[in-house]
């Protein structure tokens, strides 16, 4: 398994958004977020806020994906059973021209069971129907 190259500035900026974000802190979460990502960053935050209190939060993965970076992180509230999510996001970040990292797309799987659940077999969309499309 390749681990992943650590990027100091990349990891402070996800670090400092997800502690805003389990605050409740939509100011300082926004701080982090392009106009581009901030749709599906306020939809994730009106979501989770039937979820507080967070209290802990764990980035699950890294990858990079061409010039940007996804970063997977998950929000519990107190005593939630191990292994049960109540916040999970995929974050797209990008690096600005300044060097800063900002939020270009947030989106929430928290009730997806997977980041693909939402995407329609190829065959629905060609409309052939016979799943060799």
């Amino acid at each position: 398994m390749v681990s992943r190259r650590p990027i100091p500035e990349l990891d402070n900026a996800v670090e400092a958004y997800a502690r805003a974000f389990m605050a409740g802190d939509r100011d300082g979460a926004e701080r982090f977020v392009t106009e581009a990502g901030l749709e599906g960053h306020r939809a994730a935050m009106a979501a989770a806020a039937g979820k507080r209190p967070l209290d802990s939060f764990e980035v699950l993965a890294r990858a990079k994906i061409g010039f940007q970076q996804i970063a997977k992180v998950c929000w519990n509230s107190p005593g939630v059973k191990p292994n049960i999510r109540n916040v999970l996001l995929q974050i797209r970040w990008s690096q600005q021209a300044d060097k800063s990292w900002k939020i270009v797309d947030v989106e929430d799987l928290t009730v997806k069971r997977s980041p693909w659940a939402d995407i329609p077999p190829l065959a629905a969309v060609m409309g052939s129907g016979n799943g060799n499309a």
